[in-house]
Parts: C-alpha cells; sequence; structure tokens
C-alpha cells in the first residue's frame, strides 16, 4: 500500500514537473533556397552603341591672289 502511495507521488511528480516544462523547442527551419541568378541578357537587347560623333573640320581659309596685271596694249603705229 505504501508502495502504491509512494508511486502514485511519483507518478503525480512526473505529471506536475511534465506540465511546468518548457515547451518542446520550435522546429527547426532549413534556410531557404538561395536565389535564382539573374544573367545579362544577350546583347541583342541591348541598344546599339551611338554612332561615333563626326569631326567637321573647318573650312579651308581663302587664299587671295595678287591680281592680275592689265593685258599688254598694242599700239598701232
Amino acid at each position: 500500500m505504501a508502495a502504491g502511495i509512494i508511486g502514485g507521488l511519483a507518478v503525480g511528480a512526473l505529471v506536475a514537473g511534465a506540465a511546468q516544462a518548457a515547451p518542446p523547442p520550435p522546429p527547426v527551419y532549413y534556410a531557404p533556397p538561395p536565389p535564382p541568378v539573374y544573367y545579362a541578357p544577350p546583347v541583342a537587347y541591348y541598344a546599339p552603341p551611338p554612332p561615333p560623333r563626326a569631326y567637321y573640320a573647318p573650312p579651308p581659309p581663302r587664299v587671295y591672289y595678287a591680281p592680275s596685271p592689265p593685258p599688254p596694249r598694242y599700239y598701232a603705229w
């Protein structure tokens, strides 16, 4: 009989201890999968490079020549 009382007390202590015990740990969460790697789209998706800027040279300087001499005069003698 004493064994039953002691056993009951022991079972009661276990139940009381379990009620006050810390809750079980949360489930283990694993890291999410890594994000997908995005590569640059093919070159065709990009606009072509701008054309090179045309360089226009200034006009050549004007060359002024000396006036031509008057034509020779032929005198009829």
